[in-house]
């Protein structure tokens, strides 16, 4: 008798134990979801050559658009998993491609689902019929994505679907689902496989300060008008290293970087992830770029990276430019206006530290004219530069 009283108290410890643990972990995903609070925060997932983006939302709120192939399924749950979410609360699959909803099965059968929208495009694939069954049991109702369907319209938040406009399309790329969100006095442009066509039915409603840039940057999106319209200081492309469609385009970078557009890529710089709080705008990748240019002797030219810059900005705002460089180096800032060299506080020439960080903060004048202006962080054995875009 006397051993069993033993091993019940034992017992009951475990539970205790456990109880104790299961309790500090859901405190910690509660401090995690907390942190997020005010902000939107998106990753754009390193998924190879398909497509993949989790958004953070104010109100422990969650987006996924796209879900890759069938081999990333367990890749994204885990990611979003760890980052304290249980449940998305809007699941967008942009078209019916095997690289845009392959691991979405998995994805409705781990997580509680939200509302769900899917574009009326018509395809049999095997994936595709496997989703709709996937949809079918979890006793969820998809909602037809097009021009008008307003998904969220709060105070500060509005996301919104720009595209289809029509009810058929020859390309399924065509059927893509556009999606514009606007945080405060940020915008953000999701084109997934949207081809030109698109682009010209799209109007006027596509200027943006960050662009997911169509079809991985192929050449079959992003029209010499419609870089032009929406005029973005960040473009995102999703796509594997060494693919054999040759993505992105040599083309279509040179295209955006010739007006201002700062150009991140995940066979580069693996998952990126974009922080705003409605004003400012903090990038943060998970490797660095590698670099792909002409092989150089001078080691140094790789050794001083710009890791965000808060851009654009509205004059009279403030601008935080983060770098990594040599350890314990002195670095020069300068900003270039069209009436020269700026002189803000905060520019003085700083002394990076034990990793090498260097972080300066600037006002823009309210004197300075709207447009794209290079900022350059220099010493006297390497140089960088990087462009700032002042709105209206």
């Amino acid at each position: 008798m006397k051993k069993w009283k033993i091993l019940g108290i034992f017992f009951l410890l475990i539970l205790f134990v456990s109880g104790c643990r299961s309790e500090n972990l859901q405190g910690s995903i509660s401090e995690n979801l907390k942190s997020t609070e005010g902000k939107v925060i998106i990753h754009f997932l390193d998924v190879g050559q398909a497509d993949s983006t989790f958004i953070e939302l104010p109100g422990k709120r969650c987006m996924l658009i796209d879900a890759g192939e069938k081999e990333n399924e367990e890749m994204i749950s885990n990611y979003i998993k760890k980052l304290g979410y249980q449940k998305l609360d809007y699941f967008v699959m942009t078209h019916p491609h095997s690289d845009h909803i392959g691991g979405a099965k998995g994805q409705i059968e781990t997580f509680d689902i939200g509302a769900i929208y899917l574009p009326k495009a018509v395809t049999t694939s095997k994936t595709y019929l496997h989703l709709l069954t996937a949809i079918e049991e979890k006793g969820k109702k998809i909602t037809t994505a097009k021009q008008g369907v307003i998904i969220l319209d709060e105070q500060d938040l509005k996301i919104e679907i720009l595209s289809p406009t029509k009810e058929e399309y020859k390309n399924l790329n065509d059927y893509s689902i556009v999606l514009k969100m606007t945080y405060k006095n940020k915008s953000f442009l999701f084109m997934g496989d949207a081809e030109t066509l698109v682009e010209e039915d799209l109007g006027k409603n596509v200027k943006a300060d960050v662009i997911k840039i169509g079809h991985h940057g192929s050449d079959t999106s992003s029209s010499i008008d419609f870089v032009k319209k929406v005029n973005p200081s960040l473009g995102i492309i999703s796509v594997g290293k060494d693919n054999t469609y040759q993505h992105p385009s040599k083309e279509i970078i040179k295209r955006w970087e010739t007006i201002g557009t700062k150009i991140y890529r995940t066979d580069e710089e693996g998952t990126i992830i974009l922080e705003t709080d409605g004003n400012e705008i903090t990038v943060k990748t998970s490797r660095k770029k590698e670099n792909l240019g002409e092989q150089t002797s001078d080691k140094n030219q790789e050794s001083l990276i710009i890791e965000s810059i808060t851009s654009p900005v509205k004059r009279g705002e403030f601008v935080e430019v983060k770098m990594k460089g040599k350890k314990n180096t002195p670095y020069q800032i300068q900003v270039i206006y069209s009436s020269g060299a700026s002189s803000a506080k905060g520019l003085e020439e700083k002394i990076s530290d034990d990793e090498g960080n260097i972080c300066w903060r600037f006002q823009v004048s309210s004197r300075v004219n709207p447009g794209t202006y290079e900022v350059k962080i220099f010493n006297s054995e390497e140089e960088t530069s990087t462009k700032l875009q002042v709105a209206e």
